[in-house]
């Protein structure tokens, strides 16, 4: 029993509608009293998933889910004339019309015993129409061969499922008594009517009177409610006449904005472009692409610092740039089977190499490559768009720092000296700074940022240095010490990105 009161309560929580159905159970002598609560426990909870606020009976009161009573009298009496859709007498009083306000509908299962143990279940529903009216009563039906309070909740729960297809309305209007239809409501004094007439007779003629005047009533609530309903929508319709102006008005200035924004970036393009003189300073960066034994491999960041003035040539968007950059290039690295360093290493060459003896090489040992160049740059603009090409080049200064290493190698059948094998034939030279002519090569695009003054750059520089001139490594020659002059070429190939300032 606590079980079946418990689940009651959880299936008739308030949930987020304003339709309220009143849910009432079998009569007492129509079976147990666990059957019953059960029958009334599936109802409710079938109309709290359809998303209808449920209300119940307690002793004859009207009773919320808190237990809280809706009226302060038993309204046993009220509430059959209400399901009878009809009022007699002084029941049709303001307590009638309190009690039932705020209900939008009637719910109620019955139960007929048909032989020993099975019998009739039936399902209605009954809905309150905004006039105070109940629509016509929707059933449904099934027979159980045993009632009890497990078997009586999947039946119910199946019957009440879909049941409504209406939706109650709430009455705006005042509340008014639930009276019973009938074909005529006009007033016509009974023929034959004394003081001596029937009770009936007068009884009907009262009640025809009432009927006339609730006429009256409803007919100027449905006039008020219509005003009403003419004012809103004229009001909503005013409203949404302005909000559609305003966004008119906000769409037309945005595309004023728009095209005024534009043409300034239009005319700062054109008269960057007719100018006389022009720069740009920034940074450039990018990784230096070596073919190794995987294929092309990254080896180490190559970073510089590159200011340059421009000078339009006359033709439209064609420019030549003349400036100055400086940096660090990347070193190429193996890796020390001996020592698992990563070191940078450079062969050497020098004219007397037919001298050398089988396997001895010469190696430059370095640390680091710095350079200073002077830059030339040819731009070309894509029409009045912020895009360009540019191809460029530039000669300066070179400098790396290391030593140089006398090594002797293995050597095949061939006599061609065996990779990995190189041992010191002598000490090294003392570390020091070559410098070197350094020339360069670049080429690619650029594109220039539509609100700042930044223009962005990417493309491909092939740095070549052209080392020569060098000499250490003395060797006999007739009975004299000669040094050697050595020569090499070191090549990077950058693929980077320039983030330059406009002025």
């Amino acid at each position: 029993m606590a079980i079946h009161l418990a689940v009651i309560l959880a299936a008739i929580i308030s949930g987020a509608t304003n339709n309220r159905v009143l849910v009432l159970g079998p009569k007492t002598k129509a079976a147990s009293v666990e059957v019953r609560d059960a029958a009334v426990a599936a109802l409710a909870m079938a109309l709290e998933k359809q998303r209808l606020v449920s209300r119940r009976l307690q002793q004859g009161n009207l009773v919320d889910i808190k237990g809280k009573k809706l009226l302060r009298d038993p309204i046993g009496v009220q509430l059959r004339s209400l399901l009878q859709a009809g009022c007699e007498g002084d029941v049709c009083g303001a307590t009638l019309r309190a009690a039932f306000s705020a209900l939008g509908a009637v719910a109620r299962v019955t139960i007929k015993p048909l032989g020993a143990k099975g019998g009739l279940v039936t399902v209605w529903i009954r809905g309150l129409r905004s006039d105070g009216s109940f629509a016509p009563r929707k059933s449904r039906s099934a027979v159980l061969t045993a009632f009890t309070d497990v078997s009586i909740g999947p039946v119910v729960t199946a019957l009440t499922t879909g049941l409504h297809n209406y939706k109650p309305k709430p009455i705006a209007g005042p509340q008014v008594m639930v009276i019973p239809e009938i074909g005529s409501t006009k007033v016509e004094a009974p023929k034959g009517l004394t003081g001596l007439a029937p009770w009936r007779v007068v009884a009907d003629a009262a009640r025809k009177a009432l009927q006339a005047e609730l006429e009256e009533q409803r007919a100027a609530t449905d006039e008020r409610s219509a005003k009403i309903a003419s004012e809103k929508a004229e009001a909503l319709a005013k409203i949404r006449a302005a909000e559609e102006e305003d966004s008119a008005a906000a769409a037309m200035a945005s595309r004023k904005k728009t095209a005024a924004r534009k043409a300034a970036e239009k005319a700062r393009i054109a008269n960057w472009k007719k100018s006389g003189v022009g720069g740009e300073v920034g940074v450039r960066f990018g990784p230096s692409m070596v073919q190794g034994t995987r294929g092309v491999e990254v080896m180490g960041q190559a970073v510089a610092i590159a200011a340059q003035l421009r000078v339009p040539l006359g033709a439209p968007g064609l420019r030549l740039g003349i400036g100055v950059s400086g940096g660090s290039l990347p070193v190429h690295t193996v890796k020390n089977p001996e020592t698992d360093d990563e070191e940078a290493w450079q062969q050497l060459s020098h004219p007397d190499e037919a001298s050398d003896e089988p396997g001895e090489e010469f190696w430059y040992f370095y640390e680091y490559i710095r350079f200073i160049q002077i830059d030339g740059r040819l731009d070309l603009q894509f029409g009045n768009a912020p895009v360009g090409a540019f191809i460029g080049g530039g000669i300066g200064l070179n400098l790396s720092h290391g030593q140089v290493f006398n090594l002797q190698f293995d050597v095949d059948a061939q006599g061609e000296a065996i990779p990995g094998t190189g041992a010191p034939r002598r000490d090294p030279s003392d570390k020091f700074t070559w410098p070197a002519l350094q020339s360069s090569f670049a080429g690619g695009l650029w594109l220039q940022a539509p609100k700042v003054p930044v223009t962005l750059t990417i493309g491909y520089r092939r740095y070549t240095g052209h080392l020569s001139g060098l000499k250490t490594m003395a060797r006999p020659v007739n009975d004299e010490n000669v040094d050697r002059v050595f020569d090499t070429t070191m090549a990077r190939e950058i693929i980077g990105i320039d983030v330059t300032y406009r002025f």
